[in-house]
């Protein structure tokens, strides 16, 4: 019993503090909305970066295309976001898509999240599936 204790403290002590999102979705086959995953409360810099494995659908008749879509929105801002195009093809090939790393600076009520639109490639057997592994930094204040 004191070596599982033992175990999961280490395990979770050895969490980088700097790194405030890091949850993967669900794998789905459809448009995700807006996951928040800042709220700071004073000025804040981040680093976000993120990939998305995709799976082919079944049948499609067009390429199915993502629109992942980096955002943050807060006073005196509006909405600032950067929006990265990712295409699974009809063809059958799978896709695995790196979002590069990007830094920026968020003010203090703003919140930092992303969101993703889902434009389907015609009719399919099966629909085609994507799940994203996001990663959010906190670099500096």
């Amino acid at each position: 019993m004191q070596a599982i204790l033992f175990f999961l403290l280490a395990l979770f002590s050895s969490r980088d503090s700097r790194i405030l999102y890091d949850t993967p979705s669900p794998v789905v086959s459809a448009s995700w909305g807006e996951t928040v995953m800042a709220r700071p409360a004073e000025d804040e810099t981040y680093r976000f970066s993120a990939y998305v494995e995709t799976q082919p659908g079944e049948g499609c008749e067009y390429d199915t295309v993502l629109y992942f879509m980096r955002d943050y929105v807060g006073p005196g801002v509006g909405s600032v976001g950067k929006t990265s195009e990712i295409k699974i093809r009809k063809d059958g090939s799978t896709d695995t898509v790196e979002i590069p790393a990007t830094v920026f600076r968020v003010k203090a009520g703003s919140h930092v999240g992303f969101h993703v639109e889902y434009l389907i490639g015609g009719r399919c057997k099966t629909r085609p599936t994507y799940q994203i592994f996001p990663l959010l930094e906190l670099v500096s204040r």
